[in-house]
């Protein structure tokens, strides 16, 4: 891991980035080398593709989503890999690669995945997609000692998506975001024993404090997104719109209307 300047829970919790610029100043001031850059840099510029026009079920750009797991993963020290996984931890899963397809990890999309960031960082994103945590935490809680290092990194990026969802009270601006504030209020203490078996206690308790913070406040109605909004949605820009195209019949291309505008286009008298 680098070696990164300790940090508190709250100074986490206030420090995330979301945009991609001051995620490089976070990485420039932690001397991270060109090479690394490269990576992360590449990682976001996929990322600003498989997203374009998607926004999550707060408002944002879902580009800001996982900048933020970025950002807390380069703050709590992990490696330029795993901090460049956290921008495309999840692409296999709703990231859009004009296929058609829905959470699939196609050999034709792992190269493409490949092609853009490198082997190194692609595995670490197929990996998360077997390290999720659903579902009953107690065997993943369990298995954390015979798991590997990279593992255990790669399973903190999960832990850095629950942040992203509470450090800014985002959850309470989704539309309907029970989805997560259910499994999370269900499975708390779980969430940050296994923050803290991974090694990462900052991060564990930064989780912590956001979640009792969630419980603590509340959003007005009028900054919440319609009550259908639960996951990302596609914002797709007018000028992309396809529109039919009209087709003239035999009638209206013989029609008084039709020769008189023919002869005006031509230049011909009316």
């Amino acid at each position: 891991m680098q070696r990164i300047a300790a940090i508190s829970a709250q100074d986490l919790i206030d420090s995330i980035a979301t945009v991609n610029t001051r995620l490089y100043g976070q990485l420039l001031a932690q001397g991270r080398s060109d090479e690394e850059l490269w990576g992360i840099r590449r990682a976001y510029d996929l990322t600003s593709v498989l997203y374009s026009g998607a926004y999550q079920a707060d408002g944002r750009p879902f580009t800001a989503h996982v900048v933020s797991v970025a950002s807390t993963l380069a703050l709590i020290g992990m490696p330029s890999t795993i901090v460049a996984a956290g921008l495309i931890h999840n692409v296999y899963g709703n990231g859009d690669f004009g296929d058609g397809l829905h959470s699939s990890a196609t050999p034709q999309r792992r190269a493409r995945v490949r092609d853009a960031v490198g082997d190194d960082i692609e595995s670490c994103v197929h990996r998360f997609r077997q390290l999720r945590l659903t579902g009953d935490l107690q065997p993943m809680k369990a298995k954390i000692v015979s798991l590997s290092e990279r593992d255990r990194m790669i399973l903190a990026i999960e832990l850095a998506d629950f942040l992203d969802k509470y450090a800014d009270l985002s959850v309470l601006y989704f539309g309907d975001g029970d989805w997560v504030t259910r499994y999370v209020d269900a499975h708390e203490r779980e969430l940050i024993d296994i923050g803290v078996a991974l090694g990462q206690p900052v991060l564990a308790e930064a989780l912590s404090l956001a979640i009792a913070r969630v419980r603590s406040c509340q959003v007005p109605p009028a900054l919440r997104s319609s009550a259908e909004r639960k996951y990302l949605g596609i914002v797709v820009p007018p000028s992309c719109v396809v529109r039919p195209r009209l087709r003239w019949t035999g009638a209206v291309k013989g029609s008084a209307p039709w020769r008189f505008a023919r002869r005006m286009i031509r230049g011909a008298p009316a």
